[in-house]
């Protein structure tokens, strides 16, 4: 009888919220019929329940047929959806009225919900989902916000070169250093690209324009490439056949390391003693405890500056790095991160960008990415490119439909723990040597390439990571010894370098046993294999010195250099300015943050703001759960 009355109960409940539902699909037709438009206000009798409904759309927890009798009784799911002329024109009248289009959170125009609108236009940009036509028209009104940072350097660059070339037409010379032309700081701007130009980091299509109006100083090569003294350390061992015994052999190699680690990383990383932020559990890949007991590590120091994580070879993104790289953020808020991502393929370049772009918990301050479509090593690069070889794609997404449409013949095809598709790994695969290749395709045909840019990892590390870096992570498809000879070493001085070893101990073991010997001879200890990776960990209780031949040293270090002063810090913190009052009084720390981490976050008042937090409404970390806002 009890089941009997709470099965009444609950029917009679399901009846009164159908009632009540149709109820207000009824007032909200007629409100649409009346007015013309299904904007709601909040005070309104179905203000509230119309929000309420809204939001269960967008997060998919409202039935599709309720979903549907929503949109035919005139509901829209986005404010002032599909009535795109209306909205840009209260945006008009706001910036008529206020001067600017920095329209604030939550604001109203004409009862129109504004602010939600221009965020949605925002988002919408940034995916590429909007008509050029139709973000030239927001720009005009001042809107910012709508086109990836990338863009927004180009065309800064682009404006830049114009004023340049408009500037020695009609000087016969070249700006000063300090010269400013046109309220722009021209001088500093053509150093900047000059130093660039000398370290050989400047991409050839603007080195080539900006010869045509100026001469470029000869590249100096900051990290020459290296070769050892003598005899590779490899040619004195005999690496055990393919087998148990060559993962023994190379285990071996390391094992002395173990007990003479730093302290930090063999309590944190490979004994797992250290309790971190948020009590995880375990983790199932190393390269998250990475990340994580590196922060930890400052956090122990009460180091709050930023962590930065270079990744060369980064695939689309959905790895273990960008699962620490979302726990750190929940976890380790206190602590502001950049991240270089590095990916060589065209095609998982582009999903790299879309995923990070798109993760919640990298929106808002403290979080930086730097995209680099490009390939790093230290002698394969032909005049800054070179040949990266992948499968034709459209051979994977062949197989990927034969899979879909004839489950008979390949029944485990979509066998994981996860049900995506056994050789979606195929999307990852792509090499400077075409014959990593045939071992899945056998047919040369199959195999295409493209043409990339190329650099050094010291140049990555210098153009776009500040000229440090705390984590390197590398996996290269078994050429990760030529990224790591490429790192200087003697400047830079990673705390650590992980790099995939699965491919060097089968197909080249005397290159891995080499670049081992490579790490510890530069004050480095080295541990693995730890599944498919080996890992250099800095041993900060002794300072590299290497072994030198008699003669000149056979890897010269360039001498110690000074980030070069970006324009836009220049300008900020000019003589005279507010920020430039202030940033004396804090002993330059502005400038030296807008130089090293590209962080344009200032007003010309002098006031400090993050554009994250304003285009997105004023509220950190949009679309995080409360768990992910929670520090």
């Amino acid at each position: 009888m009890r089941r009997l009355g709470l099965l009444l109960l609950a029917l009679a409940r399901a009846q009164n919220d159908q009632a009540k539902w149709l109820e207000n699909l009824e007032q909200l037709a007629v409100f649409v019929g009346e007015r013309g438009h299904p904007d709601v206000p909040l005070d309104h009798p179905l203000g509230k329940w119309l929000a309420s409904t809204r939001a269960s759309i967008r997060r998919g927890t409202l039935d599709a047929g309720r979903v549907a009798e929503f949109r035919a009784a005139g509901g829209l799911v986005h404010p002032m959806e599909g009535r795109w002329d209306d909205a840009h024109v209260l945006l008009t009248e706001f910036v008529r009225r206020e001067g600017h289009a920095d329209v604030p959170p939550a604001h109203r125009e004409r009862g129109v919900p504004l602010a939600a609108w221009l965020r949605r236009q925002k988002r919408e940009a940034l995916e590429g989902l909007m008509a050029p036509n139709r973000v030239k028209m927001l720009e005009e009104l001042g809107v910012t916000g709508l086109r990836s940072k990338t863009e927004r350097k180009e065309d800064t660059w682009a404006r830049n070169f114009d004023l340049l070339a408009r500037y020695v037409a009609q000087h016969k010379t070249e700006p000063g250093r300090s010269e400013v032309v046109e309220g722009k700081p021209l001088g500093t701007w053509l150093a900047s690209q000059k130093v660039k130009a000398a370290r050989g980091d400047l991409l050839p299509e603007r080195s080539k324009k900006l010869s045509s109006v100026i001469t470029l100083p000869s590249v100096k090569k900051s990290a020459p490439s290296w070769t050892w003294p003598g005899a590779n350390p490899s040619e004195s061992v005999t690496i055990p056949p393919l087998g148990n015994s060559r993962s023994k052999f190379f285990t071996e190699q390391t094992a002395p390391n173990l007990a003479t680690l730093p302290e930090w990383y063999a309590n944190c990383v490979h004994r797992k003693e250290t309790t971190l932020q948020g009590n995880p559990g375990r983790f199932r890949d190393e390269q998250i405890y990475h990340v994580l007991c590196l922060l930890e590590d400052k956090l122990s120091k009460k180091d709050l500056s930023p962590l930065v994580v270079v990744q060369v070879g980064s695939n689309d993104g959905d790895d273990a790095v960008r699962e620490a790289l979302i726990y750190a953020r929940r976890h380790y808020s206190s602590i502001p991160i950049k991240v270089v991502l590095v990916e060589p393929t065209q095609r998982n370049f582009e999903r790299l960008k879309k995923v990070y772009s798109s993760t919640a918990a990298f929106q808002g301050p403290g979080f930086e990415a730097e995209f680099v479509h490009g390939a790093v090593c230290d002698d394969c690069c032909v005049n800054d490119r070179v040949k990266i070889y992948h499968p034709k794609w459209s051979i994977i997404e062949q197989w990927y439909r034969d899979a879909v449409d004839h489950p008979e013949k390949h029944p485990k095809a979509f066998d994981t723990p996860d049900g995506s598709w056994r050789q979606k790994w195929l999307y990852e695969l792509n090499s400077l040597d075409p014959e990593n290749l045939k071992k899945n395709f056998k047919n040369d045909a199959d195999i295409t390439y493209d043409e990339i840019a190329c650099f050094k990892a010291a140049s990555l590390l210098d153009a776009f990571a500040g000229g440090r870096a705390d984590y390197v992570m590398i996996d290269v498809e078994g050429f990760d010894d030529s990224v790591v000879y490429s790192l200087d070493l003697g400047r830079h001085r990673p705390r650590l370098i992980a790099f995939e070893s699965k491919v060097m101990q089968s197909v080249r073991p005397e290159a891995l046993f080499d670049v081992v010997e490579f790490c510890g001879q530069r004050g480095y200890k080295a541990v693995g294999p730890v599944k498919a990776n080996h890992v250099c960990i800095r041993d900060d209780r002794s300072v590299a010195k290497p072994v030198t031949p008699p003669g000149k040293p056979y890897y010269p270090q360039p001498p110690p250099t000074k980030p070069e002063p970006l324009p836009e810090a220049k300008r900020l913190t000019a003589p005279g300015t507010a920020l430039g009052a202030a940033d004396k009084k804090n002993n330059g720390v502005a400038e030296w943050y807008l130089t090293n981490f590209r962080v344009r976050f200032a007003r010309e008042d002098g006031s400090w703001f993050d554009p994250d937090v304003e285009d997105f409404g004023g509220e950190p970390c949009p679309g995080c759960t409360a768990d992910e806002k929670a520090p």
